[in-house]
């Protein structure tokens, strides 16, 4: 068990390494898919790897609570993509190759 003085301390750098790594990433990864696809992807992995916590830790979600959330994840993703991909993805480009 994890001593509770560490837990947010490592839940930071774990934040911090994967957001990193989501902005280099996306340079190779828009090589070979969409940016929908490449979203999509990176959702239902880190969906899925937070399903187990989740469904032993969280306390009991209704279906309402359930539709909200996702509606909200929805909207989130379908602004970003609506926001010019295209421009996000070529400026993260440039970012990277300076």
């Amino acid at each position: 068990m994890i001593p509770r003085a560490l837990l947010f301390p490592m839940l930071a750098t774990v934040l911090v390494v994967s957001l990193s790594s989501g902005f280099v990433g996306i340079r190779y990864a828009t090589e070979g898919a969409t940016v929908a696809q490449v979203l999509f992807w990176r959702s239902l992995v880190s969906g899925l790897l937070l399903l187990p916590i989740v469904l032993t830790r969280a306390p009991r979600i209704t279906l309402a609570i359930l539709r909200e959330q996702a509606l909200y994840a929805y909207s989130a993703c379908s602004s970003t993509l609506a926001a010019s991909p295209s421009a996000s993805v070529s400026a993260c480009r440039r970012a990277l190759s300076r």
